[in-house]
């Protein structure tokens, strides 16, 4: 990862206040984590720091985009983010050629939410988009004495601007 850079950006994260009057607010944060594993060299960066700075901002659900999650460590993750308070919620894992977890989307959670799917998205590797199933993350966070609150977690592809604004559109219909 890159402690440095996450830092830099961790700052711009986006943090969205969902309120009623007289009812509590449910607080949501972004953040492109560049992996979730700490830096080997100065233990910066990573799940602590993420955490760390969603406790700051006081965030009940924090989405991430890259936490290179794979069957062999999320594990370990969800653990790390029990003590801490939290819960992890993974979406697909993510491989590369070279069978390394990359990209990908998760969150974690202090308030209570459920996975969910997004209606007729199927996995659809022929589709001129793409398969678009490891690229999205659909949550419902539930709210007492409201209807659950639909949040998705979209992480685009940005090497290629006309497929992620094809997958955007794909995935914000299908959530409307």
């Amino acid at each position: 990862g890159q402690p440095g850079a996450m830092k830099r950006h961790a700052r711009a994260a986006a943090a969205a206040v969902v309120a009623t009057e007289g009812r509590d607010c449910f607080r949501v944060g972004t953040m492109n984590v560049r992996a979730l594993q700490e830096s080997s060299t100065d233990k910066r960066g990573g799940l602590s720091e993420a955490l760390r700075i969603a406790e700051e901002e006081d965030v009940h659900l924090l989405v991430v985009q890259e936490p290179r999650l794979s069957e062999d460590n999320i594990g370990s993750f969800r653990c790390a983010a029990r003590k801490k308070g939290w819960r992890l919620l993974s979406g697909s894992f993510v491989k590369s050629v070279a069978d390394k977890a990359i990209n990908g989307v998760a969150a974690f959670a202090r308030w209570p939410v459920t996975k969910t799917k997004l209606p007729d998205i199927e996995e659809d590797r022929t589709s001129p988009i793409g398969g678009i199933e490891d690229r999205y993350l659909a949550l419902r966070a539930h709210r007492p004495g409201d209807q659950p609150l639909l949040i998705v977690n979209v992480y685009l592809k940005s090497g290629d601007p006309a497929l992620a604004a094809a997958q955007g559109r794909r995935i914000a219909a299908k959530a409307a």
